[in-house]
């Protein structure tokens, strides 16, 4: 009987380290399609997502004198954001030549790679006590590359937008602050990082109370002390900011980046994320993993004494502070974006469980206990690349570069402004973005601004054509266009083509028997 059950064991366990070298291979194929990815969409001229448009807009206009303008008079355009990636966007552009939108995106792709690296890090320094060398590497490489199988980074990180740079200030905050449990100082650190963070996202507030609240519980005077110097750097750049724009500053990111919220958006959302299922099961293992091998007894006064211990705390207390965060996901602009970071806060813990997996598959215990999490958590780690599946990746293909290089010629020989959804291609075609649909009808529909001017640029056919990314009665485009401005569209624009993938909309009458643009209207 005892040779069978030693039988067992033994091939539990040359299974279990079966599967998880298989999982890191699949997670290493998967990070490699990433970088694939990130390097078409860098030499890609062509925009990938709605919002990237807008961004390379208000980069270029990211000085005094343009940045966070007032809205009554064209150009129409809403700062969302603070100025930092912006400016870190321009600066790279200036340095390498390389024009904005590639400068962008490979912020986005270099800051990715940082937080896979301090991911890593993080892991590999609370694979446990116990943990052997290749339990702590495996724990790290676990984690660094599980980072890409989250699919919303995998879609977002090379994208120009905000959420990236944000986030990487963010954990090298977080790596600091728990480098100041031994070392204090650093602790000063964390914070010039977490002030950076805001400064390209305002939002990115949790990862510092987290810290601050650890430091505060056992050292309250130099937490009061590192609080103070972020609150005033934090303070003196909204100063600085709100005296070069004129007080446009403020009134930007906080009256006017603004989003009606709805429990069909939030359903729409969390709905999208649910093949994501096995990171987040993994992610709440390795929670509760750390939380039954340190224990909670005495957890206050362990955790003043033991500086371990408390950066344990910052990695588990960190997702947890920021799940109510999803909330904002019932925003009308809510989307991919928004999980971003609490996915980045539980892959470490993901990490750290595969490192628990290593020591499982080297028990030495009876019968099939000591490998059931061997065997459960690799398998998890394979599965969900294939889950998940791969974002679309057609900004490189023949058929949509010919698309978008006709639109772009179209754009390109229209005399005047253009209204377009594709705000890259208008940049490109050497126009500028005189509006961005979306905010201004969220700020029409709370009473923020009056649509009536864009009603009256529309009547007046001060656009030599309209470009939209789908039908007029599609869901995409009614939240994009208030209702009084689509049907000045559908009056003043009645002539329609389809190029690439979007509707152009044309002054004048239609052709006789034309029915096009009555098939665009009926395009779901």
């Amino acid at each position: 009987m005892n040779a069978r059950w030693n039988f067992i064991r033994t091939t539990q366990h040359w299974l279990s380290a079966l599967l998880l070298v298989g999982a890191i291979i699949v997670l290493a194929l998967n990070a490699g399609e990433f970088l694939i990815r990130a390097a078409h969409a860098i030499a890609s001229p062509f925009g990938i997502d709605y919002g990237e448009g807008i961004v390379w807009q208000q980069a270029l206009l990211m000085r005094p004198g343009t940045m966070y303008g007032a809205i009554d008079h064209l150009p129409y355009v809403v700062f969302h954001y603070p100025p930092l990636y912006h400016l870190s966007v321009r600066l790279l552009s200036a340095v390498t030549g390389a024009d904005m939108l590639a400068s962008g995106r490979s912020i986005s792709v270099l800051s990715t790679l940082v937080i896979a690296v301090l991911t890593a890090r993080l892991a590999w320094r609370n694979a446990g006590a116990d943990a052997s060398r290749t339990g702590r590497v495996v724990a790290a490489l676990v984690a660094g590359l599980s980072l890409f199988a989250w699919w919303p980074v995998m879609f977002w990180a090379v994208l120009m937008r905000v959420d990236m740079l944000a986030g990487m200030f963010t954990i090298i905050g977080v790596s600091l602050g728990i480098a100041a449990l031994s070392r204090p100082r650093l602790l000063y650190l964390a914070m010039l990082s977490f002030v950076a963070a805001s400064l390209c996202k305002q939002t990115e507030l949790v990862a510092p109370v987290v810290v601050l609240a650890i430091h505060g519980w056992r050292c309250p005077w130099l937490a009061t002390r590192a609080a103070a110097l972020g609150a005033l750097l934090g303070l003196a750049a909204a100063a600085s900011l709100q005296i070069l724009s004129d007080g446009g500053f403020l009134r930007h990111i906080l009256s006017y980046n603004l989003n009606r919220m709805t429990l069909g958006n939030m359903h729409y959302a969390l709905l999208g994320q649910v093949r994501q299922w096995p990171m987040v099961a993994l992610s709440i293992a390795g929670l509760l993993l750390i939380c039954r091998r340190e224990g909670l007894a005495g957890l206050g006064a362990r955790l003043r004494s033991d500086p371990h211990l408390a950066e344990l705390a910052i990695i588990c207390l960190l997702p947890l502070l920021l799940l109510p965060g999803l909330v904002s996901t019932a925003k009308s602009g809510g989307w991919v974006n928004y999980f971003i970071p609490i996915m980045t806060a539980g892959t470490p813990l993901i990490g750290i469980l595969a490192g628990h997996c290593v020591m499982r598959v080297g028990s030495a215990g009876p019968g099939w206990a000591p490998s059931w999490a061997a065997l459960c958590v690799p398998a998890l780690l394979a599965l969900q690349p294939e889950l998940a599946g791969m974002p679309p990746a057609r900004f490189d293909t023949p058929e949509f570069v010919a698309a978008q290089t006709a639109m772009l010629e179209r754009f390109r020989a229209a005399p005047g402004m253009i209204l377009a959804d594709d705000m890259v291609l208008l940049l490109r075609a050497g126009k500028q973005v005189t509006l961005e649909p979306s905010i201004f009808a969220e700020l029409a529909a709370m009473g923020r601004w009056d649509s009536a001017k864009l009603v009256d640029l529309v009547e007046q056919q001060a656009f030599a054509m309209i470009q939209t990314e789908h039908g007029l009665d599609s869901v995409t485009t009614r939240a994009r266009y208030d209702p009084a401005v689509l049907a000045a569209i559908r009056h003043a624009y009645p002539r329609a083509e389809r190029v690439a993938d979007g509707l152009l909309l044309l002054p004048g009458q239609p052709d006789q028997g034309d029915t096009r643009f009555e098939e665009a209207r009926a395009e779901p």
